[in-house]
């Protein structure tokens, strides 16, 4: 499993799987995620996710793809946390006061 973290270590990495042998598959599955509500999300943490989840999968599959095989395949898999909201831990969510009544 060779880690993908940005351009310069995802074009090291190909380079050192083609010296095992021939490159025929690259399974990517990098993905991060925050338990942050997105009305309180840093621009850090938000940077951070589009890295992980963007950025270095497209420059991993990029270098991998250079030296690989003519008849190499790419494998993306993702979380189905990807693809629906399974809502907020408990703790993040605002908790309601009691109404007062008068």
């Amino acid at each position: 499993m060779l880690p993908a973290r940005a351009p310069r270590r995802a074009k090291r990495s190909p380079r050192h799987a083609a010296e095992l042998g021939s490159v025929r598959a690259l399974v990517n599955s990098a993905g991060i995620a925050t338990s942050v509500p997105a009305t309180r999300e840093s621009p850090e943490q938000f940077r951070k996710v589009i890295e992980v989840n963007l950025n270095d999968t497209y420059w991993m599959c990029q270098g991998i793809a250079r030296v690989m095989s003519q008849s190499g395949t790419i494998v993306k898999v993702s979380s189905v946390r990807g693809l629906v909201s399974t809502g907020l831990p408990r703790r993040l969510i605002p908790r309601r006061r009691p109404a007062c009544s008068a």
